[in-house]
């Protein structure tokens, strides 16, 4: 495990784009530039297939099966990619993540820019939920849930080391947003 983390701390260095594979069958990747990574998370810029920001997240490390798992076709799409994604948001984004604590980090960007996350959690009733971080307290969130038409719920207050995924800023959460907008006029 050591030796992942030291290689993927290595790449986010470096600033090298990566194809990030969560399922060693699987012929599915993201791809995308690591922030940091830790024994627990790794936290990455995402980018979507048309070369756009598509967010940033952090996964458990050890859900993470593999990096470039196919070293000749990945080297051919990140050259693809590397022709059509712009680096803007990575700049301001590539020091904001606390090693430490990048969950919580990326709690902290949610509550202070309010943008909507997805949040997957670990044994939990709640196992995805999606909303806006409302307040943080030592290692308790509470998150305001939103359905997929940007209607509020529920307010859920949870452990932060209970967290398996976050993702913020994604496409997606960026239609919820302006869902969420539109529906209380904010």
């Amino acid at each position: 495990m050591n030796e992942l983390i030291n290689y993927l701390n290595y790449i986010a260095a470096i600033g090298a784009p990566v194809c990030i594979y969560d399922d060693e069958g699987c012929d599915a990747f993201y791809y995308g530039l690591i922030l940091c990574a830790s024994e627990e998370y790794i936290s990455s810029y995402h980018i979507s297939p048309d070369g756009r920001f598509d967010g940033i997240g952090a996964r458990l490390t050890d859900e993470i099966a593999g990096i470039n798992l196919d070293p000749a076709y990945a080297a051919k799409y990140i050259e693809k990619m590397e022709k059509i994604t712009p680096r803007g948001e990575y700049e301001m984004l590539k020091d904001v993540i606390d090693p430490r604590e990048q969950v919580k980090s990326i709690l902290k960007i949610a509550l202070r820019d309010h943008t909507a996350v997805t949040l997957r959690f670990l044994g939990e009733d709640l196992e995805f939920a999606d909303g806006y971080v409302t307040s943080i307290d030592g290692d308790t969130a509470t998150l305001r849930c939103v359905d997929e038409f940007g209607y509020e719920k529920v307010d859920e207050t949870f452990s932060i080391s209970d967290v398996a995924e976050i993702e913020c800023m994604s496409l997606s959460l960026r239609t919820l947003d302006k869902l969420w907008k539109i529906n209380y006029r904010r």
